[in-house]
């Protein structure tokens, strides 16, 4: 039978603050914006046939480079035809 382990919110605030480890919503505040979005289109560029979707980019973000950002940064840019398309409608 598992043991559940109990902490105080205040114990867990040490603890994250002792690992230096940051929620997303604090880490994707803290970074820069061109620094994201170097992330994303780091990642996108990664993936050529355009397979993943937000979530997939976003945990490949965090696994490469560390940073959890929130799911509001990943409104995907348009590609160069994707563009042009949008344009002509």
């Amino acid at each position: 039978m598992p043991s559940e382990v109990l902490a105080s919110e205040a114990t867990v605030a040490r603890r994250r603050k002792a690992l230096n480890l940051q929620g997303s919503r604090t880490a994707t505040r803290d970074t820069p914006t061109s620094t994201k979005r170097q992330l994303v289109l780091d990642q996108m560029a990664k993936d050529p046939t355009s397979r993943k979707g937000p979530r997939l980019i976003r945990e490949a973000i965090m696994f490469d480079s560390g940073i959890p950002l929130t799911r509001f940064n990943f409104v995907p840019p348009l590609h160069g035809n994707q563009t042009e398309q949008l344009h002509h409608h």
